[in-house]
């Protein structure tokens, strides 16, 4: 009896095919970065409201920015000035309370990976404003979501 495999071009076919999907899984975030981002490091100015205390004195120069939607690495701080405010907050539950509550707005700048636009992700020289962008923050102590808006490209 003679048991020989029979292997023709369409099993061949089928065989690449399903090895060349398993490495596009293994390897999509690498693909996704190499040809879908322009990496060029750009500065972009930017304001962010609504941090509190905590986070902004756990804030630094050289603070890393992770975007919230695919936790790729976004660029880094580079400088920022703070100012607090107050604002009142009205919680409705049976009754109504209302206290002033502190929150701080920060300006400042921020070195990316070139690649911002209207959908949250980044692209270098290009003259616009974003609003609406949330990245994550790492710093030594704490870990949150900033909320940045009026970005601007800096020439």
């Amino acid at each position: 009896m003679n048991n020989k495999i029979k292997f023709n071009v369409l099993d061949f076919c089928i065989i690449l095919f399903a090895f060349l999907v398993i490495l596009s899984v293994i390897f999509w975030n690498d693909i996704r970065v190499k040809f879908m981002y322009n990496e060029t490091i750009a500065e972009y100015t930017f304001v962010a409201t609504g941090l509190t205390e905590e986070e902004v004195a756990s804030i630094k120069k050289d603070d890393k920015l992770i975007f919230s939607n695919d936790g790729l690495d976004a660029g880094k701080l580079l400088s920022f000035e703070s100012e607090k405010e107050v604002s009142t907050i009205v919680l409705v539950n049976g009754d109504t309370i209302s206290y002033d509550a502190e929150t701080y707005t920060i300006r400042g700048k921020v070195s990316a990976k070139g690649r911002i636009k209207e959908n949250g992700f980044f692209i270098s020289d290009e003259h616009f404003t974003v609003a609406g962008k949330k990245f994550n923050v790492e710093t030594s102590t704490v870990k949150f979501e900033m909320e940045i808006s009026d970005i601007k490209y800096e020439e």
